[in-house]
């Protein structure tokens, strides 16, 4: 006789077969679907010709770049996020302003947001009227302009 609020192997399958079966059909089915479709062009099977094409272009190469900086950048954020909260939980002086100025951007509306940091890096913004005013000329550059700076913006 099995304790009381066990679950065997079996009974556990039998619970999460209606599930698997539903993910399995939600997800799997159009997986298997798009592989098929890549190797047609109107319904006509052409091998890796669609790969070779999407390898000669320069969009999707771009594409991947900036899919691996994202992936490199999220781990970054979140090792970064974790000393800066404990330190927050530790109510340093001043740690008011600080928690309000770390989560302002997700109390404030996102295109409120957008519409300020737009008016902040654009060329005639307040950062570069900063960078002028310190006299960092070098730096100065159309922020939201450039593929290379807007994509961290």
């Amino acid at each position: 006789m099995k304790a009381p609020g066990r679950v065997s192997a079996f009974e556990l399958a039998l619970y999460l077969a209606p599930t698997l079966l539903v993910v399995g059909l939600v997800f799997g089915y159009p997986l298997v679907r798009v592989v098929q479709l890549s190797f047609l062009r109107e319904g006509r099977f052409i091998g890796l010709e669609n790969y070779a094409a999407l390898a000669q272009d320069e969009v999707f190469r771009a594409s991947l770049l900036h899919n691996a900086q994202l992936l490199l950048a999220v781990p970054v954020m979140i090792v970064l996020a974790l000393p800066l909260a404990m330190l927050l939980h530790q109510r340093p002086w001043g740690w008011r302003v600080y928690r309000t100025i770390i989560f302002l951007p997700y109390i404030v509306a996102i295109p409120v947001s957008a519409i300020a940091i737009g008016a902040i890096v654009s060329f005639r913004g307040g950062l570069n009227q900063f960078l002028r005013a310190a006299g960092l000329d070098p730096l100065l550059r159309d922020w939201l302009g450039r593929p290379e700076s807007a994509l961290w913006v």
